[in-house]
């Protein structure tokens, strides 16, 4: 029972794909990890700046073996890093995946309770965290799990915790989204069957209780510390019953944390899309039904990668690089999570710091 509601719900590439959209897409996506490593000539036209981006940017795969309570496992991990400085900064961009992992006895890592989907990438974090300074980390839907592993970290070990957290259409509770996807009482049934079997996880409130044992028990923890909260306002999973709750913002601002969230509308693509949409494809227009009162500075029609870029990625390491970890989705191997996630990100900083564009004044709000 485990087994089929995890792949049903949290890792449904576990199922062999079927569908020619989903058959296409990972085709597709693997093309594009080939295009940024310069092995496929035919450039993907959407990002005007990939040409940039190929001669800037390296791209990697790096295994990493982390004990976990369960045995050794060896996880892929994706690295895109600068290949040089630019106005004294590079950056580096470090991809976790849920899948395609091994243990130590080459199966397949199979994970049966959030416990374990959530402690993976947090100990993966803790890996890399060892090796280099991680400024900055980004979840992306149920790559909140990350989050919620948060209740096993100790205030005195919460210096692991990067300093700026960016919540990407970010999974708020398991609860929370059934709610949202079913009616009552399937809702309720559903919820039950999880939480016994070890399925349930509500990042709101593990991020929320962390920074309280942090600021109570190791105050100078706290210092530095942001959270952006970026949502889809029409985001079919963690939209209205699913969304964080109202006042994630002034609880965390309670907490001393410098807190963002903006809910921002995707103009012109079927509403059912705008949970997984490229993160470029989130554009700050107050008039298609974007909220940004209490966000990051963004002027009218700039992209949400373009204001993280300029907002939260000025600070380096001795090496010049921003290390920023992201954690992927439940459909996300590695190249998918290239292409929606990090390669935004590429391209904006390409955009800001390879190619300056004009200065205009920001409109902020």
């Amino acid at each position: 029972m485990s087994e089929f509601l995890r792949d049903r719900f949290y890792l449904p590439l576990n199922m062999n794909p079927d569908c020619p959209y989903s058959i296409n897409s990972g085709a597709y996506a693997k093309q594009f990890a080939e295009m940024l490593k310069g092995n496929n000539p035919h450039l993907d036209p959407t990002f005007t700046s990939l040409p940039e981006m190929i001669d800037h940017f390296t791209i990697r795969d790096i295994p990493v073996k982390i004990h976990l309570e369960t045995g050794s496992c060896t996880f892929i991990t994706r690295v895109i890093e600068s290949k040089e400085t630019i106005e004294g900064k590079k950056l580096r961009l470090i991809l976790f995946s849920f899948y395609g992992h091994q243990t130590e006895d080459g199966s397949p890592w199979n994970p049966l309770t959030t416990h374990e989907l959530s402690s993976a990438p947090l100990e993966v974090l803790r890996a890399f965290g060892q090796e280099l300074h991680i400024h900055s980390m980004m979840t992306f839907s149920l790559g909140n799990f990350l989050l919620d592993s948060l209740k096993h970290v100790s205030a005195h070990d919460g210096e692991m915790i990067p300093k700026t957290l960016i919540i990407n259409r970010g999974l708020a509770s398991i609860w929370k989204v059934a709610t949202q996807l079913f009616s009552y009482p399937v809702s309720y049934l559903l919820y039950q069957a999880a939480y016994h079997l070890g399925l349930d996880a509500y990042p709101g409130k593990e991020i929320l209780d962390s920074f309280d044992r942090m600021l109570t028990q190791t105050p100078k923890s706290m210092e530095g510390r942001n959270v952006v909260v970026l949502e889809a306002t029409l985001d079919h999973y963690f939209s209205g019953n699913g969304a964080l709750d109202p006042e994630f913002r002034d609880h965390l601002e309670n907490l001393g944390v410098e807190a963002y969230r903006g809910s921002f509308l995707v103009p012109l693509i079927e509403e059912h899309s705008h949970h997984a949409v490229r993160l470029d494809f989130l554009i700050n227009n107050k008039d298609s039904g974007t909220t940004s009162t209490h966000f990051l500075p963004i002027k009218h029609n700039e992209s949400l990668p373009s204001s993280l870029v300029s907002n939260l990625m000025s600070e380096v390491d001795e090496s010049g690089y921003h290390n920023l970890f992201i954690a992927g989705g439940n459909k996300n191997n590695l190249n998918s999570t290239t292409y929606l996630q990090a390669a935004p990100l590429m391209s904006a900083f390409v955009h800001q710091y390879a190619r300056p564009l004009e200065e205009t004044p920001y409109e902020t709000h």
